[in-house]
């Protein structure tokens, strides 16, 4: 019946799996047909989107051009008005009646023209002459932009300058001008006509099309002039360097797709320059909102393919179930099919199987081979006392005795057979449920030799690990030495820190009071000797304060508190900058002062900018104090090194008094001069070629000297670079510019330091700033909660609470005084300073001694800001000038 059954097993098996296979055809004709119908609709909604884009990007070239020729026609009518003026300025005296008139006739133009303000004429002086909505000789416009490019240049034609706020009314006006001359053909003066901007943005704001498109109205020289959506901010903003003017540059007109630079939205435009006047017309669009019909119609045609592809992927997960089904019972009968022979035959040991009679019911062909047994030897129903006798029969040995007395059902589990050719079989037998057993037999001969040989390795094993103890005790002593003088080093590298700290504070900030009251002592009324002894204290004094700054320099690099920035910098700029700084003083000595760069030098380079004019300007610093004639070169090189890297070379060359031989070997060694000679007439502390030295070592180069006496001397330093880009323009402040004599600032003062208080509240004065003075951190905080100031200076080291914790204080009010910007003013010039002072919430870091320029300029930048924005919240409307 076995056999039987065995034989009709492969034929149901086959009709089953016929049936399946038919199952899974038609399953992957229903995936298949789902993907190529994604595919399909895929591929219209794709092109449905670039219908959409085309259509778009037509109406916006349609409407830019429309613009253009509505800007074209307003400059045209305000330029035909200045031709007419101009005409009359430079051909009829400009008697009152022919005032009268040429005003009366302007006037008119202003009343019919709702574009027009204004129209006026400023003579050579810039002082109003003539102005169609009246107050001659009230205003003065010789500041503009638009009268200093007139009086500059000789050109006649149209000018039209930058958006400006009007005098009279304050509102934004586009200023388009013309010169006029006088009879010997000099600068007579300036014609201007002021367009109203709200003209052009009521026009913008009024037009229905497209989905809030963005139109951009720019000046020649790619200043914003109108801008829809309005934006106070984008009023003037110079977008020269944008994607539209650099595509009107290569092209009067065309069209692209950017991302905006005022609002960072993506958009799709079109542009055209005026052909008359060029000015630039843009308008681009959201292609977000462009997309939204078509978005919103993808996803209905996506919602009912969706719906078509469930409905399709339903029925073939109805097939595919029944596939499954079907194949999980073929697969079964499979497996009892082929389960026992499988197992038999891959056995890596031997199995054998005796039932309830003792009798052997099968065995695998490992087992066969364990004992050396033929097939017929091992043949089922082959009592197992035969099997046991023939292996004692050939000198086979259990590990306990086994004989036809020995109940066989109390044998143990575990046992041992050791063959006669030396073999040990280890076996495990375990009793079936219908009174027989089952048993393995694995050949353990390789075993029990590996385990004497690892008994025998135990004990050096043993031996070597108790060594390798001693050793890791030996290491871990030598560790914890090892930290100590580490947490040592540290802690001493943290007490040269605090105290280069303590001494960068307690030596500047009585510099600062004393260069401070100095200067203050200049600017008063003095006799020639009483000047001439401020001017040496104030040199005696800048000098002292190069040696700190020399002193502080060398103990922050001798702490490896330096690290070199990596930025875009140009080397033209840099070297012309040294040379701009020292040039008037090497006139002063008649020295001549070039300087030269090499053919194919890189433009722009990336390394530190500032550390390499910090040795620049020691080098030539010191060739024109050793030059008493003849001139002083700068030269830069370079060398391409592997990579992108760049080894630059910048030599000092003077015709100075040269160095003997047996100093040049010690010129880099700090607070070393030639002799003692050079000290008593040069001064200096020996420090600044040292310092030169270690800054070229940390940027990866090193500084070289060639000099004879009496024939000169040069220096060249090398410093690692790379390739770098154009450095990226500073974003120009939109604060407006505030007059030295600008409205009183209420400045809230907190510094511990008597003479340091009295200076500032003295400059504070100069300028007409209200002062109030605190002496510590806890007084300020107080103080900006009982008044409001537009101001507070706030030194970093004072009693009870220093000037961190105040800020930290000021912050964290509920009030609006926690918005008050706060300077801070402090005498430590270490590193990491300013990013302290930053993380603490201060808006900006002077040092001292305090440099009045620097301070005014601080104040101009955050307070008048905070005055700007306190006004504009109480509802007053700021005048421009």
């Amino acid at each position: 019946m076995a056999e039987t059954a065995s034989q009709t097993r492969p034929s149901e098996l086959g009709t089953k799996a016929g049936w399946i296979s038919t199952t899974m055809g038609t399953a992957v004709l229903i995936v298949i047909a789902c993907v190529a119908f994604i595919g399909v609709e895929t591929s219209r909604i794709i092109a449905q989107r670039a219908d959409v884009l085309a259509e778009a990007l037509k109406d916006t070239v349609n409407l830019t051009s429309s613009l253009r020729r509505h800007a074209e026609l307003t400059f045209r009518t305000a330029d035909a008005l200045l031709i007419a003026a101009v005409f009359t300025l430079e051909h009829e005296d400009l008697e009152p009646d022919n005032q009268r008139r040429l005003k009366a006739l302007l006037a008119e133009e202003v009343k019919s023209s709702s574009q027009f303000v204004s129209f006026a004429v400023a003579d050579s002086e810039g002082a109003i002459i003539l102005n169609s909505a009246g107050g001659e000789g009230l205003w003065n416009v010789s500041d503009r932009e638009h009268f200093i490019y007139h009086r500059t240049h000789a050109d006649r034609g149209l000018h039209i300058g930058s958006p400006v706020r009007g005098r009279t009314t304050g509102d934004w006006i586009i200023p388009v001008t013309r010169r006029f001359d006088r009879p010997d053909g000099s600068f007579g003066g300036v014609v201007v006509a002021a367009i109203d901007a709200k003209y052009f943005q009521d026009f913008y704001d009024g037009l229905e099309v497209g989905k809030n498109p963005a139109i951009v109205l720019q000046a020649p020289n790619g200043k914003v002039l109108v801008r829809r959506p309005f934006v106070e901010a984008n009023v003037g903003r110079d977008l020269s360097q944008g994607p539209t003017f650099q595509h009107a540059k290569q092209s009067p007109a065309g069209s692209y797709e950017l991302t905006s630079l005022a609002d960072g939205v993506r958009r799709i435009g079109s542009y055209e320059q005026g052909t008359t006047y060029p000015v630039v017309v843009a308008v681009t669009q959201n292609i977000e909102e462009m997309l939204a019909p078509w978005r919103q119609n993808t996803l209905h045609r996506l919602g009912e393919a969706g719906a078509i592809v469930v409905l399709m992927l339903g029925l073939g997960t109805m097939i595919w179930r029944t596939t499954r089904s079907q194949a999980t019972q073929a697969a079964k009968l499979r497996e009892a099919n082929n389960r026992f022979d499988v197992a038999i035959s891959t056995m890596s040991q031997g199995l054998c199987l005796f039932d309830a009679s003792e009798k052997l019911v099968i065995s695998n062909p490992r087992f066969r081979e364990i004992y050396g047994t033929s097939e017929q030897q091992t043949r089922p129903g082959t009592p197992f006392t035969q099997f046991l006798q023939q292996r004692l029969d050939q000198g086979d040995k259990l590990d306990h005795p086994v004989d036809r007395g020995t109940e066989l059902r109390a044998a143990r589990e575990h046992y041992r057979f050791q063959l006669h050719d030396g073999r040990t079989i280890a076996i495990r037998r375990t009793a079936t449920p219908d009174g027989g057993w089952v048993s393995t037999h694995e050949d353990i001969t390789e075993r029990v030799r590996a385990a004497t040989l690892l008994a025998e390795q135990l004990d050096e094993l043993v031996n070597a690990r108790n060594h390798l103890e001693a050793q890791k005790n030996e290491l871990i002593a030598t560790t914890e030495a090892l930290g100590a003088a580490k947490d040592a080093a540290e802690a001493a590298s943290r007490a040269k820190s605090e105290f280069l700290a303590m001494m960068s504070h307690e030596i500047r900030t009585p510099m600062a009071g004393m260069m401070g009251m100095i200067d203050l002592l200049n600017g008063s009324i003095l006799d020639h000797e009483q000047q001439e002894l401020a001017r040496i204290a104030q040199e005696s004094a800048r000098n002292l304060l190069t040696v700190v700054n020399n002193i502080l320099d060398f103990s922050k690099l001798d702490a490896g508190q330096v690290k070199p920035e990596t930025i875009n910098f140009s080397v033209e700029h840099s070297i012309n900058g040294a040379a701009v700084l020292l040039g008037q003083k090497a006139l002063d000595r008649g020295l001549v002062l070039e300087t030269s760069l090499a053919e194919g030098m890189p433009r722009y380079l990336k390394g530190d900018p500032s550390r390499i004019a910090q040795i620049l300007l020691n080098l030539v610093g010191n060739a024109i104090k050793f030059t008493e004639k003849g001139s002083i070169t700068i030269a830069a090189s370079h060398r391409v090194l592997e990579g992108d890297a760049i080894e630059l070379r910048i030599e000092v060359i003077d015709t100075g008094v040269g160095i003997p031989a047996d100093v040049k070997p010690l010129l880099f060694t700090p607070f070393t001069q030639a002799d003692n000679s050079v000290s008593r007439k040069y001064g200096g502390t020996g420090l600044g070629l040292a310092i030169c030295k270690q800054l070229c070592q940390i940027m990866g180069g090193d500084i070289k000297v060639e000099s004879e006496p009496g024939h000169g001397s040069k220096f060249a330093f090398t410093v690692q670079c790379r390739v770098g880009l154009p450095p990226r323009a500073a974003t120009p402040s939109l604060a407006p510019t505030i007059e030295v004599n600008a409205a009183a600032l209420d400045i809230l003062v907190a510094e511990d330091n008597d003479i340091i208080r009295k200076l500032i509240s003295k400059l504070l004065a100069r300028r007409g700033y209200r002062a109030d003075l605190v002496c510590n951190g806890k007084e300020a905080v107080e103080a900006v909660q009982k008044k409001f100031y537009h101001l507070v200076l706030m030194d970093m080291q004072m009693p009870l609470m220093d000037g961190i914790a105040a800020t930290e204080a000021i912050r964290g009010l509920s009030g609006p005084e926690r918005t008050v910007p706060i300077i801070a003013l402090t005498a430590n010039a270490l590193v990491g300073q300013r990013e302290t002072c930053l993380a603490a919430g201060m808006n900006s870091f002077l040092t001292k001694p305090i440099q009045p320029d620097a301070l005014y300029a601080a104040i101009l930048r955050w307070g008048i800001l905070e005055s700007d924005q306190t006004r504009g919240k109480a509802g007053s409307a700021v005048a421009a000038s």
